[in-house]
């Protein structure tokens, strides 16, 4: 895969990810997705190239965006409580801020990103 119609679609196992997944595929685009290995796999097509690691592991997440040339960042915790609120807030913050804190070069510098939820990330306050 040369990069010029590669896409990373972070979040796929789930339903917004898989749903964008399947219209990059239908676009003519190839697609990365970047799952956890305990993600279940029943949305992926196996057309798809299967990166596993955690949108919080900054350096899984450069390997998966090597040659990609868009992202689409759709992983997100989407439940409504948990034990730990600090669980949600990292996966939906931190995991969002990763990408612009990689080195320029992991990235292809005239690419498009876009980030996707429906439920706005809380914070603190």
């Amino acid at each position: 895969m040369d990069g010029f119609d590669l896409t990373l679609v972070t979040g796929a196992s789930g339903f917004v990810g898989s749903a964008v997944a399947k219209a990059f595929r239908e676009a003519g685009l190839q697609v990365r997705v970047l799952i956890r290995a305990s993600s279940p796999r029943i949305n992926i097509d196996p057309s798809d190239t299967i990166a596993v690691g955690d949108i919080c592991d900054r350096d899984a997440v450069a390997a998966a965006l090597r040659g990609v040339r868009y992202l689409v960042h759709a992983a997100a915790d989407y439940r409504l409580w948990a034990p730990s609120p600090a669980e949600i807030f990292r996966t939906n913050v931190e995991g969002t801020r990763i990408r612009p804190r990689l080195p320029p070069k992991s990235f292809e510098p005239t690419s498009r990103e876009r980030a996707s939820s429906w439920r706005r990330p809380c914070g603190p306050g």
